[in-house]
């Protein structure tokens, strides 16, 4: 039987746990990111309501400032994060390395003649390199895209939420298709 995405995950998890210090502040980061995704909009939004004509010149200056401000500030959150992630991921790649040859080294000497040298190595790269691509990758975007949904959500509620309980009508509907679609991408690729 072959254990969910969120057993694996959770499992996964387990391994960063002597990491969690370095964790949390790519956490901090990724809460940044996605605290500093729904500024662009706002800005956007003054920007297309007063027009781009003004007559505080203050303004002139101050609007640019603040989106070059707002992409340097979610680009040194984005940096901090995706370094951190990538630190735990190595970090991880090397502990798993050496659980697996710690574990090589009490297979029975049959298993070596059994099985050729190069079908162990790349068990030893191919596996490993998966567990790096899912910390790396599918753990932060999970994290911070989560995060970005609930910080843009609340923007909506802010601007209209009358149009937001519209849209928590109609996206049950849509999560339950992209769910469907991707249970079948999966299936494909068994």
């Amino acid at each position: 039987m072959v254990p969910s995405n969120r057993a694996l995950y959770f499992r996964l998890l387990t391994y960063v746990k002597p990491y969690w210090k370095v964790f949390a502040l790519a956490v901090v980061g990724m809460v940044g990111t996605a605290a500093t995704e729904p500024v662009f909009p706002a800005i956007m939004k003054y920007l297309l309501d007063n027009g781009f004509h003004t007559s505080d010149a203050r303004m002139v200056w101050l609007i640019p400032t603040g989106i070059i401000t707002l992409f340097l500030v979610r680009g040194i959150f984005s940096f901090c994060t995706s370094y951190l992630m990538t630190w735990i991921s190595t970090r991880l790649v090397t502990d798993l390395r050496q659980q697996m040859f710690a574990k090589v080294l009490l297979f029975p000497t049959q298993t070596f003649h059994d099985q050729s040298a190069g079908k162990l190595i790349s068990q030893f790269m191919y596996d490993v390199g998966n567990v790096n691509e899912a910390v790396t990758n599918v753990l932060v975007t999970a994290v911070r895209e989560s995060l970005t949904a609930i910080a843009l959500f609340a923007y909506l509620l802010y601007l209209d939420w009358k149009l937001t309980l519209i849209t928590l009508v109609i996206a049950p509907v849509i999560a339950l298709i992209v769910r469907g679609f991707g249970r079948r991408m999966r299936m494909a690729s068994r």
